[in-house]
């Protein structure tokens, strides 16, 4: 009589030939996509500037936003010959120059006007720098007949503005700087959403 001993199907060994593949196949993966990854450049900011998403907080983004808003309007009344005084755009119930219930969630800004040769600036005045700085719009006179204004924001959170200080400025980016001004650049990068 013969014996033989017949064992069990098992699928040990395919097993591990199952694993290990999955993992050289992982392994490839992640290796492909370490190597595709590029760094994200950011635009160094020199020391005057400011970057809107990330070094401003709530109050000053929303601020900043409404006069980036607020400069369509103003180009708008200037190609109608009409004075885009502080006046008026508050009776278009344009922010920021409204006085609603968020004007003092943001720092209760005074606004004035003030006219160069050049430029047209409006200048907000915080009451309480430590919820949003002191704002300045910027719209240069030479494109306000063209489609696309050209403008700037400014901030500046020292406590040195006043009212009283205002009629010493000179509005040039010297001064501004000298002043304590930083100018609000709006950084716009793949990463915009993926933070």
């Amino acid at each position: 009589m013969i014996q033989v001993t017949v064992r069990p199907a098992g699928s040990k060994r395919e097993s591990r030939y199952v694993l290990v593949l999955a993992l050289i196949i992982v392994l490839i993966a992640a290796l492909v996509a370490w190597s595709r990854v590029t760094p994200i450049e950011h635009n160094k900011l020199k020391a005057w500037q400011i970057d809107a998403r990330h070094q401003l907080n709530a109050a000053e983004q929303g601020l900043n936003a409404d006069l980036n808003v607020a400069v369509e309007e103003i180009q708008f009344a200037l190609n109608q010959q009409q004075d885009p005084s502080l006046a008026y755009l508050e009776s278009l119930y344009l922010p920021p120059f409204i006085k609603d219930s968020t004007r003092i969630e943001r720092g209760a800004h005074e606004w004035q006007k003030y006219q160069t040769a050049d430029d047209l600036l409006y200048l907000g005045i915080s009451s309480d720098v430590a919820i949003a700085g002191h704002m300045l719009l910027r719209i240069s006179r030479q494109t306000t007949a063209s489609l696309d204004p050209q403008y700037d924001s400014w901030i500046n959170h020292k406590a040195n503005v006043t009212a009283a200080s205002v009629n010493t400025f000179a509005f040039d980016d010297a001064s501004l700087i000298a002043l304590g001004f930083k100018q609000i650049i709006s950084e716009y990068d793949k990463s915009v959403t993926r933070h």
